[in-house]
């Protein structure tokens, strides 16, 4: 089952260069940080329990 810290996991080995991937999605996991530092000021934020939430949807609902 897909955790949030999973998602976290893998956006820090795509920044480092540890795991390969296109700039898009390099520059989407650089964005994701920037957000988690900067995003509060711009009134962004992030709940890791609704984001957990929906990744237990998925799995629920997911017919593999």
């Amino acid at each position: 089952m897909a955790t949030v810290a999973d998602g976290f996991r893998y956006a820090e080995r795509v920044v480092s260069g540890d795991i390969v991937a296109g700039e898009l999605v390099r520059l989407a996991c650089q964005r994701f940080f920037h957000d988690l530092e900067h995003g509060p000021a711009r009134g962004v934020y992030f709940d890791e329990g609704r984001a957990q939430h929906v990744l237990d949807f998925y799995n629920f609902v997911s017919p593999t």
